[in-house]
């Protein structure tokens, strides 16, 4: 048999008991609220990055269209310039 000394001991750790697993249930949700948001920051940033990404390759392969056009209008003028000079050379 139990005593109302020991009912109320234990009437009070299941209290107190009922309190602890009422916060940690509501630390678990904070967590996992946190973690949601995490993921969604992280997705942002790697949506971030793939924009980056995108964009400097984009500037990266206009500046090797560019190059390449440059490197060819040089070779077409070294090119004229050669044949222009043998014409020359030969007319005179």
């Amino acid at each position: 048999m139990t005593t109302q000394r020991e009912s109320r001991m234990t009437e009070g750790r299941l209290s107190w008991l009922e309190g602890a697993y009422t916060q940690v249930n509501e630390r678990l949700g904070d967590l996992a609220r946190g973690q949601e948001g995490l993921r969604e920051e992280a997705a942002a940033l790697s949506r971030g990055q793939d924009s980056l990404r995108e964009e400097m390759n984009s500037r990266f392969n206009s500046q090797n269209l560019f190059q390449g056009a440059m490197w060819a209008a040089m070779w077409m003028t070294m090119a004229g310039g050669f044949i222009t000079f043998l014409g020359a050379r030969e007319g005179a």
